[in-house]
């Protein structure tokens, strides 16, 4: 039997209803690891894990005394070489995009679901023609969000077409406000500080951002968009979703991502407008990445070289050193400390 010592974040303590988030909902603590594969395991050490929203879906709403989730290794999406491996689709040295990592450095994978060889070579490091990076960013879970999500629903967007996206500065919300752009839509963005609104204007380029906390949304989308919104991408819900549907023509498209809006309120909010889906004939569509995890090669070969040759513009990423540093660097970034594309890089290729 071979044992590795592993250091690994676990949730310690659920969040209550109407709760925030603190670093004590984590707990860090350094095991021993069985190494030892069965057929079909894969070993990988970990080298950066993403920090996302719906991480804090396994701490909400939670019985402490039934939770499953309670004392288990917290789980992401990250990038990890294979060290050892029983399935000979994932060779030692691979590099790896896995759904199913642990807030650990070492993650013991019982099987392959959610985990994809990337297109790149650990011998040539930084000669790959695309950064590893990317792989947690444009080529990632969120690229693959608006990638998928876009084609899988309204096809595509139009040159010409009023779009609206909600949490743009977020790290799905910027793909979506980005392939958007791409392809020849006038683009608003919302987001909660001046500091991500000149982010959008300036670094992801769009053509009208405001903040939602300072102005008011209902006169900056009149004001934006006069004859009316064609496609709203909804990252919120709550109010943000009542105000967008009063301004959405008929016959047009809402694309649901996320409802940080109204995940864990203290005081839940009610929506008021759903009666504009009928009078408006709107059309929802509700969207998940791990709907379409089938499409990542398309998303690499469709948008790689858009990447390559700098036509795509990624969000920004910003990268903690130090698994310890998970904690506190996931609550700050629930309290909007960061925009865009947040990391946790655990070790060196």
């Amino acid at each position: 039997m071979t044992r590795i010592s592993n250091t690994r974040i676990i949730r310690a303590k659920v969040v209550g209803q109407g709760e925030d988030f603190s670093e004590e909902n984590f707990k860090i603590e350094t095991t021993e690891l069985d190494a030892t594969l069965n057929d079909g395991e894969i070993l990988v050490r970990n080298l950066y894990i993403s920090l996302d929203p719906y991480v804090r879906l396994g701490f909400e709403n939670q019985d402490p005394k039934t939770s499953p989730f309670l004392n288990q290794t917290v789980a992401a999406v990250g990038i990890s070489e294979v060290i050892a491996s029983k399935d000979p689709a994932f060779p030692v040295s691979s590099v790896v995009l896995g759904l199913k990592i642990g807030w650990e450095q070492y993650t013991l994978l019982k099987d392959s679901f959610g985990l994809f060889v990337l297109p790149y070579d650990s011998k040539k490091g930084d000669s790959n023609k695309i950064p590893l990076m990317e792989y947690t960013n444009a080529l990632g879970i969120q690229g693959l969000t608006s990638f998928a999500g876009v084609k899988e629903t309204i096809g595509s967007f139009k040159k010409g077409q009023v779009v609206f996206v909600s949490s743009a500065a977020g790290p799905v919300g910027a793909f979506f406000a980005l392939y958007a752009k791409h392809q020849g839509a006038f683009v608003i963005g919302s987001a909660g500080s001046e500091q991500k609104v000149q982010y959008l204007l300036k670094d992801l380029g769009l053509d009208a951002a405001f903040n939602y906390k300072t102005q008011d949304m209902r006169s900056e989308l009149k004001k934006l968009a006069p004859s009316g919104l064609d496609v709203y991408v909804d990252n919120v819900g709550g109010e943000t979703l009542d105000i967008a549907m009063e301004h959405l023509k008929d016959k047009t498209h809402i694309l649901v991502i996320g409802n940080l809006a109204v995940a864990n309120p203290k005081t839940p909010y009610l929506p008021k407008n759903w009666g504009m889906v009928i009078q408006k004939s709107l059309t929802l569509h509700g969207l998940t990445a791990f709907h379409h995890l089938d499409m990542f090669p398309q998303l690499w070969e469709e948008v790689g070289p858009l990447v390559e040759r700098g036509e795509w513009k990624s969000q920004q990423s910003t990268v903690v050193e130090g698994l310890e540093t998970a904690p506190k660097t996931f609550v700050d970034y629930l309290f909007g400390k960061y925009h865009g594309k947040v990391l946790i890089k655990v070790s060196d290729l």
